[in-house]
């Protein structure tokens, strides 16, 4: 995937947002499965990704590219549990 410095720009911010979604940090911190806790959080990015589908949407494009989208969330998700785990062992 080629990605413009804009892009990247882009996709910190959208890691942002995922992160301080506390509707998506109350899922993935209860009692639930990993995959419900997955697909959660795929629907939770799909959300906050609608928000570039007309102010960029070639960005928008090459997110949502199903190889490219699966890989990103995937590693989004992998990362995003790991600091959830991280940041409640040092509050445990």
């Amino acid at each position: 995937m080629n990605l413009t410095e804009e892009d990247k720009v882009d996709m910190e911010r959208l890691l942002r947002k995922l992160y301080a979604d506390e509707e998506l940090k109350a899922a993935m911190t209860a009692d639930n499965t990993l995959q419900n806790k997955k697909e959660k959080f795929y629907r939770v990015t799909d959300k906050h990704l609608t928000d570039y589908a007309h102010s960029r949407l070639e960005f928008y494009k090459k997110m949502t590219e199903p190889r490219v989208s699966r890989y990103i969330k995937d590693s989004w998700f992998d990362g995003y549990r790991k600091d959830l785990t991280a940041r409640n062992a040092q509050f445990a």
